[in-house]
């Protein structure tokens, strides 16, 4: 049996390090030609907090914005902090009109499983996915594929293990080396474990425990990995009753090495969601009548920890922002409105919130989001209509789009779609939906 698990809805504090700046955004690539590359953050001054801010995205067909730089060191303090994650350069696309939003550029994926896993990396994406076969009908054997897609996106590396006897298999995660795949299973005296199987290889190694695993009551998976490719967050829990358990977390390096110690939450909240971050991950989900999201450094540690007030009708669409994290959720205010509201908050708490009165009448699973700065653009599907919608300063406006789809993790500027091609099992595209200015 196998089962791949990628993420969906269902705390000590790290030292302060120098901070990343935030890279610059790059030129829209004109008809033909090429857009800059994003630049990457500077390195931060002592003591300031950690640098997690990505780097610039580049233009429609641009390069990838590169990271920013290690925070200088702090006093008493052996090192500063990790830089942003670079961002995503273009690849084949249109140029888009100043003023409006469309399709910056289209990756095309072939030769894949019907249902793969789509995970944003290191400025590009990774695409994987499981075979399984049964020779003699009483043994069956599975091998592991992903396609490594570069930054630039025209560059599409294939890797694949040999066929192994079939395990269990919670989550697949390729990280920063990208011909080595890192799994968590359960081992036979309950705990959950780690392994590696390389590029190639018929055989997997097990690596270290995770967590205890008490798996008769923790049957519900998730997992995450962070944008550098460098640490993987693994989340259990189970909904149901009378056993329902709460969550648990345990995050591990690229080499399957736990990081941190785990952390056991009693919360009986609901819309448990996981997002990769620049060196980590964050756990969000309803308490109550908040949204709680707790984010996770790479050292394993809590870096942040937030409590905002809601009063929820759907599951929050959270992403990240150069300045922190913003979500779209359907709810009612203190004023009485019903409908969908965008919230922009900082580290430290700082909530703002706005109404976004055109998306009322799009179907909820349709709906994607990123933001940057003051403009926010979301995806929609009425009847008969899919479109662009951009937030900016007050101002709502409505672009076509072709169809609309599940979305990847997005960056401050492009919003990221997974859309299968018609008549196709075996083909998809990745889109990067952009406004230009």
């Amino acid at each position: 049996m196998l089962a791949i698990v990628a993420s969906g809805c269902g705390g000590g504090s790290a030292t302060p390090r120098g901070a990343g700046n935030a890279g610059t955004q790059g030129a829209t690539g004109g008809t033909g030609g090429s857009g800059a590359a994003g630049t990457g953050g500077s390195a931060g001054t002592a003591g300031g907090a950690a640098g997690s801010v990505a780097g610039g995205t580049g233009g429609s067909t641009g390069a990838a914005g590169t990271g920013g730089s290690t925070g200088a060191s702090g006093s008493g303090q052996s090192t500063g902090g990790a830089g942003g994650v670079g961002g995503t350069g273009g690849s084949a696309g249109s140029a888009i009109a100043p003023g409006t939003c469309g399709i910056a550029r289209r990756i095309s994926l072939t030769d894949l499983s019907p249902t793969p896993v789509v995970r944003r990396l290191a400025g590009g994406f990774d695409v994987s996915w499981a075979e399984e076969m049964s020779p003699t009908g009483s043994m069956s054997f599975t091998r592991f594929r992903w396609i490594r897609v570069d930054p630039d996106g025209a560059t599409k590396t294939p890797y694949a293990t040999g066929w192994f006897q079939s395990q269990i298999v919670l989550d697949f995660q390729v990280m920063v080396l990208p011909n080595r795949a890192v799994f968590v299973y359960p081992n036979w005296d309950a705990t959950f474990m780690t392994a590696v199987i390389d590029d190639g290889a018929t055989k997997t190694t097990p690596v270290a425990k995770l967590m205890d695993g008490e798996k008769s009551k923790l049957t519900l998976v998730r997992g995450v990995g962070s944008l550098d490719g460098q640490r993987g967050l693994f989340m259990t829990n189970e909904n149901n009753t009378p056993v329902a358990h709460p969550p648990w977390f345990a995050m591990y390096g690229a080499d399957g090495v736990p990081v941190g110690d785990v952390l056991k939450t009693t919360t009986e909240g609901g819309c448990f969601a996981m997002l990769p971050t620049d060196n980590g991950a964050t756990y969000s989900f309803i308490d109550g009548a908040g949204f709680h999201v707790i984010e996770f450094s790479a050292a394993g540690t809590i870096g942040m920890d937030v409590k905002i007030p809601i009063d929820a009708g759907s599951c929050p669409k959270l992403v990240q922002t150069a300045a922190g994290f913003a979500y779209l959720v359907f709810e009612k205010d203190d004023d009485g409105y019903v409908g969908w509201t965008l919230h922009r908050f900082a580290r430290d708490g700082t909530n703002t919130v706005e109404p976004w009165y055109t998306l009322l009448g799009c179907t909820d699973a349709s709906i994607g989001l990123a933001v940057s700065a003051s403009t926010a653009i979301a995806t929609c599907a009425m009847t008969n209509v899919t479109s662009i919608v951009k937030l900016a300063n007050g101002q709502e406006r409505r672009f076509p789009l072709e169809r609309t789809g599940p979305q990847i993790p997005s960056e401050a500027g492009s919003l990221f779609l997974n859309l299968p091609v018609f008549g196709s099992p075996t083909q998809r595209e990745i889109l990067d939906i952009r406004c230009a200015d």
